[in-house]
């Protein structure tokens, strides 16, 4: 009895995301009046949902050195902005913490090869940029 339970909750799973994607695909179709050819159609997001430009800081951390500069980046962003100082100063203080995080925690530090068995391709994820690499 129990592997029947086990099945009929394996097909529940399969049944739960393809009639998910189903109902996703056809509200998308309904409120777009055509078939979504951009991930935003697809998502029903209106055109006036981004923030402009001078409302936006985009950043981009590949080392510790960079993380705090961040923090400092966000404080003066959210100050320019209006926002008080001591929100600001959370502002950039939580920033450089996921930030630190993600550098220090994010990242796999063996090389994949040691990884490869039996020849194929490996596809390394954790590695910016990700790498492909041939295992012989």
């Amino acid at each position: 009895m129990r592997c029947q339970d086990e099945k009929s909750a394996y097909i529940a799973n399969i049944l739960n995301g393809v009639l998910t994607n189903v109902v996703v695909l056809v509200y998308s179709i309904a409120q777009n009046r055509h078939f979504p050819r951009t991930m935003d159609e697809l998502m029903v997001i209106p055109a006036d949902f981004d923030a402009s430009e001078e409302n936006r800081l985009d950043l981009s951390v590949k080392e510790m050195a960079e993380v705090v500069t961040i923090s400092r980046q966000v404080q003066d962003f959210c100050l320019g902005r209006g926002i008080d100082e001591r929100r600001s100063y959370l502002a950039g203080l939580t920033l450089e913490e996921m930030a630190g995080n993600i550098v220090d925690h994010g990242y796999t530090k063996v090389e994949p090869p040691t990884a490869c068995r039996g020849g194929g391709f490996l596809l390394h994820r954790y590695s910016l940029p990700a790498k492909t690499y041939l295992c012989q």
